[in-house]
């Protein structure tokens, strides 16, 4: 048999060419590899960013609805404070009576974050290309959570302490059934009492007793147009509030709705 030189030229060429389509091939692999990776991350950030819209878009509908609430709970302390500015009795009015029973309801804001935490928790928020929109989505959610902590802590001082604490511990607002011919929303009116008891607060004399006879320089009134007032404030900064992350939630909406049709 005849020996096989291994340094001849014709098989060091057949050697380099088996081998650089070795090569060849790993970088092929590589390239498809990287490509498909690359898709897959564009495919998981465009999701992200879909799941973050659906989340925007609820958090929209839930600080409409806020922002209204607190506008009603306004009307109301306006109402109240200023029948109970005039002299003489107090207008004996369900639209009234409704009104100081408002003073005392609350309404929280629980924000649709599911998206973003998983975005976060994940790392996928590194696979948004744009890195303007990253910068403003960590700053929207940041400023959003300080946000919730204000509304809960306006809550916990204005409805809760205000609203329950005084009117209803005082037996200002509803705590018995309402005197025959003045009319009122009897739910309201059933949840007051349950807020009461749920506190262990005893019930005091009807709100008729305790508010209607008064005079404009009796004390009950006094404390009643007071906690109208600190009420109403509380509530435009809750209004004030919303409205400025409803125009943040939108334009970031627009910025990602806009990215997705692109």
């Amino acid at each position: 048999m005849k020996p096989i030189n291994l340094f001849s030229r014709t098989t060091l060429t057949r050697a380099a060419a088996e081998l650089l389509l070795i090569v060849a091939g790993i970088l092929i692999a590589l390239a498809i590899d990287s490509a498909l990776n690359e898709r897959q991350q564009l495919a998981m950030a465009r999701q992200s960013l879909e799941l973050i819209t659906e989340d925007l878009r609820l958090l929209v509908e839930q600080v409409e609805e806020f922002v209204a609430y607190n506008q009603d709970v306004i009307e109301a302390a306006s109402a109240v404070e200023s029948a109970l500015s005039r002299d003489g009795p107090v207008p004996r009015t369900a639209a009234l009576w409704d009104a100081v029973n408002r003073l005392g309801g609350r309404r929280t804001l629980r924000v649709p974050r599911a998206a973003w935490d998983e975005l976060v928790g994940t790392g996928n928020l590194r696979l948004l290309e744009d890195p303007a929109l990253r910068r403003d989505l960590v700053r929207f959610y940041e400023t959003l959570a300080r946000e919730e902590e204000i509304i809960s802590r306006n809550n916990l001082v204005y409805s809760d302490g205000l609203g329950v604490g005084i009117l209803l511990g005082e037996g200002i607002q509803i705590a018995h059934p309402p005197p025959e011919g003045v009319g009122t929303d009897l739910n309201v009116q059933r949840s007051a009492a349950d807020r009461m008891a749920a506190a262990g607060i005893p019930q005091g004399p009807t709100f008729a007793g305790r508010l209607w006879s008064t005079q404009v320089d009796d004390p009950i009134r006094i404390r009643t147009r007071s906690v109208a007032i600190a009420v109403a404030r509380a509530a435009a900064n809750g209004v004030q509030i919303g409205e400025e992350i409803l125009a943040d939630a939108r334009e970031l909406l627009g910025r990602i709705e806009s990215d997705l049709d692109a």
